[in-house]
């Protein structure tokens, strides 16, 4: 009995990290997708989603099918889609995020480092772990599968390594706000809640005055503005027309919003809270240590938030790419004004 029970646990992983790289039995491309060199295959799918091939035909996602760099993968409403690509990454693909093979930032990356296993571990959460039993794919291709021990014992031991990891991540996070502004934390919450009451101030006084008298910053100086080191163009005002002094504003970028299916292009400042994320050392540090573990390099990476009710519900990044827990203790439930109550903003934050 208890030889079953520690069976059926170690099935919890076994499923999920088989090294063998053909379909599942019976798991076929279907013939009116296409045919092409096969870049990724489908590795769990959790919910309802759907893959649709560059010739636009539509079929259910499935454990084992194999991907063309045409594919766009598209997740259900809740769920997500893990694929596993030819160099041995996994690749997450989280719910209200559509990725084509082809922008899959590690698609060209070496061979991987982390096991499958090591992979799974980091982007799946706990919760996540324990449904394993309803994910798709979890219990599939079993044959040379990297096992991970079960016993009461070793499961502690990783419970005790993630509440370390993520102890870690926070105390990170902390320090590296104390190093940035040396003052005590009471007053360093009560300058912030200042600054960016003030800042909305500006804002709200700024969209009033062209809403209502039509004021508009100067135009960019011959030759164009000054380039900021993101490739912004820094716009500076001096005075309305009527002489009276405008508050500069902040650069002009090239970023987006999703609101259901409708996408909208900006090229104006960025929400405050999204300027202060691209420009955030914690930021750009936590990337490049993403990154360097990988063995990527990147001038650039897109992040995507989720706003629920003007609060950030989510942080995403583009191409596949997981967010350091960093970046999600420091920004997931922070308030976001500047964009839609409800969808997503989407940027670019330039790498040093």
């Amino acid at each position: 009995m208890i030889f079953r029970r520690i069976l059926a646990i170690s099935l919890f992983f076994l499923g999920a990290c088989t090294a063998e790289s053909s379909p599942a039995p019976g798991v076929e491309r279907p013939s009116e997708a296409g045919k092409g060199e096969v870049r990724a295959k489908i590795h769990l799918v959790d919910g309802a989603a759907r893959v649709q091939a560059a010739n636009g035909y539509a079929f259910n996602a499935r454990p084992g099918i194999p991907l063309l760099a045409g594919d766009k993968v598209m997740p259900g409403a809740k769920g997500f889609v893990v694929l596993r690509l030819q160099n041995d990454y996994l690749v997450r693909i989280d719910s209200g995020v559509e990725l084509e093979v082809s922008d899959i930032v590690l698609l060209g990356a070496p061979k991987a480092k982390l096991s499958l296993a090591a992979q799974l571990d980091r982007m799946l959460t706990r919760k996540e772990k324990r449904k394993g039993e309803r994910i798709a794919g979890w219990h599939a291709r079993l044959t040379g599968a990297e096992t991970v021990p079960t016993s009461s014992k070793k499961k502690r031991s990783l419970r005790r390594k993630k509440a370390v990891h993520k102890h870690r991540a926070l105390q990170e996070v902390r320090s590296m706000e104390a190093e940035e502004v040396a003052v005590p934390m009471k007053a360093t919450k009560r300058e912030d809640v200042k600054r960016g009451e003030a800042r909305e101030k500006v804002e709200r006084k700024l969209q009033k005055d062209v809403a209502e008298k039509g004021v508009k910053p100067p135009a960019a100086p011959p030759g164009g503005g000054v380039p900021s080191a993101t490739g912004a163009e820094e716009v500076t005002a001096d005075a309305d027309t009527d002489g009276a002094p405008l508050v500069p504003s902040r650069p002009v970028f090239k970023w987006r919003t999703r609101v259901g299916d409708k996408t909208a292009e900006k090229n104006e400042p960025l929400p405050v809270l999204a300027d202060r994320m691209r420009r955030d050392p914690l930021v750009l540090e936590s990337l490049n240590k993403e990154l360097a573990m990988l063995g990527v390099e990147l001038e650039t990476v897109e992040i995507m938030v989720e706003l629920a009710n003007h609060r950030i519900k989510r942080v995403l990044l583009g191409g596949g790419l997981l967010t350091p827990e960093t970046i999600k203790a420091r920004y997931v439930n922070k308030k976001m004004p500047g964009g839609p109550a409800d969808g997503w903003v989407i940027f670019e934050v330039a790498l040093p």
